[in-house]
């Protein structure tokens, strides 16, 4: 039970800091964020543009602020793969939980059973019925770690797929509209 719980509670820990991350931060990207920059990269005001963007750290404004000046597909590939990255640290620890965690659960199964067995052959009832309480009981838990982990790294991952397409589509506009200027 306590590797579980241990997994419950690191799983806790990076779904608070993704809660963070990847809703409040971007709590900003709104239709009039959206709107604004769309007219300011249409219009061509990349100065005006890189002004606005500096009341804001979504992720959007993140990626563009460090490239609005910069020519370079390299260094634009970087910050947009550098912004990425940031939005999905950790996130691979959810799945480490949403597999470990029944696997423990079943472990905890078999030793309990065996526990019962062993009692069983001693005709100790009472170490019987612990024996499968422990078993139910660790795989109940396990099981309930796992879902509530890939309850949350679902509503990551698409929150995650929704950046990265928003990201990419800003990302996309301002490189033509600077190839457009030249």
């Amino acid at each position: 039970m306590w590797p579980i719980f241990a997994l419950l509670l690191l799983s806790s820990a990076i779904i608070l800091e993704k809660l963070h991350i990847l809703f409040i931060k971007q709590k900003s990207i709104n239709i009039a964020f959206k709107n604004t920059v769309k007219a300011k990269i249409k219009a061509k005001k990349f100065q005006e543009l890189n002004e606005y963007l500096k009341n804001y750290n979504n992720s959007i404004a993140v990626v563009l602020k460090q490239i609005i000046n910069e020519d370079d597909e390299i260094t634009i590939e970087q910050c947009y793969q550098n912004e990425i990255k940031r939005l999905e640290h950790l996130s691979y620890f959810l799945g480490i939980s949403i597999t470990i965690a029944p696997q423990l659960g079943l472990l905890g199964t078999v030793t309990g059973m065996i526990q019962s067995f062993k009692a069983l052959s001693n005709a100790d009832e009472s170490v019987v019925a612990s024996g499968i309480s422990q078993a139910l009981l660790t795989t109940a838990f396990g099981l309930c770690v796992a879902i509530f982990a890939l309850f949350f790294h679902i509503i990551f991952n698409k929150k995650i797929d929704y950046l990265n397409n928003e990201i990419y589509l800003y990302l996309n506009n301002l490189i033509k509209a600077k190839n457009e200027k030249n």
